[in-house]
């Protein structure tokens, strides 16, 4: 019996067959879970950042206000450019008028700091033309929206200081545009330092005593910022000692890395100041610059004269006291018995001895209550714009011009940035012989009203005075526009 297997299949294909099909389907299986960790780990990539922007959404508005902070703390000018776009942005989705001011007054804070600090790299750099043009753009878009902010009355102590930074950038003396920035008190420290320290930055010289007094004051600012580190830096520089400005230096470089003006700082001096010495902006007039050196003399006596402003109004009040003495002669026929208590005190038990004693209490009483109907008195015209504005200007027309800015200062610390009250102070400097400083003045007065008359006229003499002949001319031509029969404007244009 014979068996035929050819028929049979081959147990041996069977098992090949069933080892390819199994190592198919784990080969998908592989492939499978490849893929989808490919997913879940992609989706993890995603997931931080779309989290990330769900989070500052709400925080944005004060998180950009504190960032400002910090990055004008440090200087780190570059952080402050990256910031503008996003309070600018942020500012203008906002729905609260306050949050929006807030981000506003922030973004014109940043762009004075980086003007500042352009304006002084500027000085600084043998190739100042990239600070120059930095300048140029943040000192436009700052007074743009400083000049916004004043009109609409947001923050006026700050904006009126935003203000001072920007005229400090321009290659301005504030401290005769503002001179309450010259007060230990001042609100921003950072700021008054670095207006005692324009002459590091500026062409206006030094004294050996006066830059130690400004060294040992930068060396004292607790905690540094690295504006007064800088400054601190250029102010050892000048006084002879190299290794602590680059130790100064590097200490800025430490927190912000690439700090345009510590690296410039690290080069050392500039071999030839007069190329680095950046032009003026447009605003700043050439003439400005000059006087500048004898004006820082003269002007602290006028903010020296800060105390006497009190005594001013006191003439007004002695007129009180005065009839009193007038109907206190009476008992004084009685002071010959004095002489007798001096010799023997035992007699006061004298008639005559008791009549003065009730003489002194009738003089006490009404003394004691006539301070206190001067003191009310006193305290009305300080705390009244109006009436210190109305005494500060009559003070500047009836010849006391210094008498009449320091009682303008503090109506301007009351209501900074007025029309009138500026001008008032313009004219005031301009008695004084400070015309670089009336000229700073009423620029600002004409930024805000380009058609004040007085101002116009105010601005074309001392143009004219400086021998700025097509400038005086300009704002006579626009005096004739607002008043075409205006004499002076007529004589100056030779119309007459």
């Amino acid at each position: 019996m014979t068996t035929n297997s050819e028929g049979a299949p081959d147990p041996q294909t069977g098992r090949f067959a069933v080892w390819i099909a199994g190592g198919l389907g784990i080969a998908a299986i592989v492939a499978y879970g490849s893929y989808q960790a490919q997913q879940r780990l992609a989706a993890r990539e995603r997931a931080p950042a779309a989290a990330e922007g769900r989070t500052q959404a709400p925080a944005a508005p004060q998180q950009l206000v504190d960032q400002v902070g910090t990055a004008t703390d440090a200087l780190d000018v570059a952080k402050l450019a990256s910031l503008d776009r996003e309070l600018q942005t942020a500012a203008a989705r906002t729905t609260q008028a306050d949050v929006g001011n807030d981000l506003r007054v922030a973004r014109a804070s940043a762009l004075s700091v980086r003007a500042l600090e352009a304006s002084i790299r500027a000085y600084r750099s043998g190739e100042p033309a990239a600070a120059k043009a930095e300048l140029a753009t943040t000192l436009i878009n700052g007074r743009t929206l400083t000049d916004a902010l004043a009109r609409e009355g947001v923050s006026p102590a700050s904006v009126a200081r935003i203000e001072a930074r920007l005229d400090l950038a321009e290659g301005r003396d504030i401290t005769l545009i503002h001179p309450v920035v010259l007060m230990p008190d001042y609100p921003d420290p950072e700021l008054r330092l670095a207006a005692l320290s324009r002459p590091l930055f500026s062409d206006v010289e030094l004294a050996d005593g006066e830059l130690d007094g400004l060294t040992a004051e930068l060396e004292g600012v607790t905690p540094p910022t690295g504006l007064s580190r800088l400054l601190l830096a250029m102010a050892l520089e000048r006084g002879g000692d190299t290794p602590g400005a680059e130790s100064q230096a590097q200490a800025v470089l430490s927190q912000t890395p690439g700090q345009p003006l510590a690296l410039v700082m690290q080069s050392g001096p500039p071999s030839e100041r007069g190329a680095a010495v950046g032009e003026p902006p447009p605003d700043v007039r050439s003439g400005t610059p000059d006087p500048a050196p004898a004006e820082p003399v003269a002007e602290p006596t006028a903010d020296a004269v800060d105390p006497s402003i009190e005594p001013k109004p006191e003439p007004t009040v002695q007129p009180d006291p005065t009839p009193e003495p007038a109907a206190e002669p009476k008992p004084k026929p009685e002071t010959p018995a004095d002489p007798d208590p001096k010799k023997a005190t035992k007699p006061s038990a004298a008639g005559g001895n008791a009549k003065p004693s009730k003489a002194k209490p009738s003089k006490a009483k009404p003394s004691k209550s006539k301070p206190n109907k001067a003191k009310p008195s006193k305290a009305k015209p300080k705390a009244g714009f109006d009436a210190l504005l109305d005494e500060g200007c009559k003070l500047v027309r009836s010849g006391d011009p210094g008498g009449g800015f320091n009682v303008l200062k503090k109506a301007h610390d009351l209501k900074p940035g007025g029309a009138r009250v500026t001008l008032c102070m313009a004219q005031a400097q301009d008695k004084l012989g400070r015309a670089a400083s009336a000229l700073a003045l009423v620029d600002r007065v004409l930024r805000k009203s380009p058609n004040n008359k007085a101002a116009l006229l105010l601005a074309a003499r001392l143009e004219s005075a400086q021998g700025n002949k097509t400038t005086a001319e300009t704002y006579y031509r626009k005096v004739l526009t607002l008043d075409p029969d205006n004499a002076k404007a007529k004589k100056f244009l030779g119309e007459e």
